[in-house]
């Protein structure tokens, strides 16, 4: 899962320049890796007293933001299956469930499947961060970090 991180930081070294002009923030961030600075190694949460759950109507409800990070938990169990699956090339090994989840999987190939699950793991966290990514009207009313911090 560190290709990608691995593969910035290579870049970092080589093109220090082009990426100075790109991205000012890597500039100014101390530390041997400033690429590092588009990744998310943890997620913040929110402690439960500030997302509590809604009444309406006398029906509970979650917290949009509980949803979410539900959503997320979810989908890194997911991704790793996903993963299991395309290195192996083979389901066979995974117990039934993992199978089920799989099968449900948009995409034809296993790097098709994997690359879906990727793209819901990355959504929700983007959801988590700033509620105005929003990928469509149905989602959760909450507010993002993004939110909370500057409004």
């Amino acid at each position: 899962m560190f290709i990608i991180r691995n593969f910035l930081r290579e870049l970092w070294k080589n093109e220090k320049d082009l990426f100075g002009h790109l991205f000012t923030v890597l500039l100014k961030t101390k530390g041997e890796n400033p690429t590092d600075v588009f990744f998310l190694d943890v997620i913040p949460v929110i402690p439960p007293k500030y997302r509590p759950v809604n009444f309406v109507d006398g029906v509970m409800s979650e917290n949009g933001q509980s949803k979410i990070l539900g959503a997320i938990i979810k989908d890194v169990k997911v991704v790793r299956m996903a993963l299991a699956v395309h290195r192996e090339g083979k389901i066979d090994a995974l117990p039934v469930e993992a199978q089920r989840v799989n099968t449900m999987l948009q995409g034809q190939s296993s790097l098709a499947k994997l690359q879906s699950s990727l793209l819901s793991l990355q959504q929700n966290v983007d959801m988590i961060s700033d509620s105005s990514a929003k990928m469509n009207k149905d989602d959760v009313s909450m507010k993002g970090f993004r939110q909370v911090l500057y409004f």
